[in-house]
């Protein structure tokens, strides 16, 4: 994986229902090349960080919630059930 570069489109974006109470997302690397033109809210030229991942029960979305997954990740789990305990999170 490339680091220190702005980030481009995520690829192979895919989200996969798991258990019945949760989802599992997964993305690979961006395809950022300086060829590429700055869109909506664009990146700052600053390294990428972070992903802010977002969703919702709701189909308004309000109430919606996020999390933070560090840059060198390629996947996050939404909701799902604890590993031991078996308890939804």
């Amino acid at each position: 994986m490339v680091t220190n570069l702005p980030p481009g489109k995520l690829e192979s974006l895919r989200a996969i229902g798991i258990g019945g109470s949760g989802i599992f997302v997964s993305w690979g690397e961006s395809n950022f090349s300086d060829d590429d033109e700055c869109e909506f809210g664009g990146n700052g030229g600053s390294a990428m960080s972070d992903y802010p991942i977002e969703w919702s029960t709701r189909s308004d979305f309000d109430g919606a919630h996020m999390e933070r997954v560090n840059s060198f990740n390629e996947n996050f789990t939404i909701g799902g059930k604890h590993v031991f305990t078996g308890i939804e999170k």
